[in-house]
């Protein structure tokens, strides 16, 4: 009996730690909620190219998403954006993208920003934003990544 509850408290403690635990090039996300619907997720993520991305997505008016990523770079980049940026609905069962805008990019630059608001959406549904983010250096050296945003009640 006691073997058993030592194994299970080491099962325990080992989970917790490992949840914890960050691995390279691993992605920390912080949420706020406030009572307006409003979600931030700042990702700091060590990559060679790719120093932070700032992702904001809020709901302030029936059927409205707004979108505001801020992505920044150790260096300058020779082209900085995002392949995708996808609103996605979750339908019971599965996410459906409802919205989507392709090859947004900055040039010569360390920095990318870029605001939408999105029309026409399911009001109470939920939703989330997956962002695909690009960035490449004048040498080729390039980097890709997929940032998704946490979920929202859409007003």
């Amino acid at each position: 009996m006691k073997k058993l509850i030592t194994v299970l408290l080491v099962l325990i403690l080992s989970a917790i730690f490992v949840d914890g635990a960050l691995a390279d090039n691993e992605t920390a996300v912080k949420t706020y909620y406030t009572d307006q619907y409003t979600i931030t997720d700042k990702i700091d993520a060590v990559y060679d190219l790719i120093k932070s991305t700032d992702l904001e997505v809020e709901s302030n008016a029936s059927g409205q998403i707004s979108v505001s990523l801020l992505v920044k770079t150790y260096d300058t980049v020779e082209k900085l954006g995002f392949s995708s940026l996808k609103v996605q609905r979750w339908n019971g069962s599965t996410w459906v993208t409802d919205a989507e805008v392709t090859n947004q990019y900055s040039y010569t630059t360390k920095t990318f920003s870029y605001t939408d608001t999105f029309s026409g959406l399911y009001s109470g549904a939920l939703y989330r934003v997956k962002v695909t983010l690009f960035a490449r250096r004048a040498i080729g050296e390039a980097q890709s990544m997929t940032v998704t945003s946490s979920v929202i009640n859409c007003h």
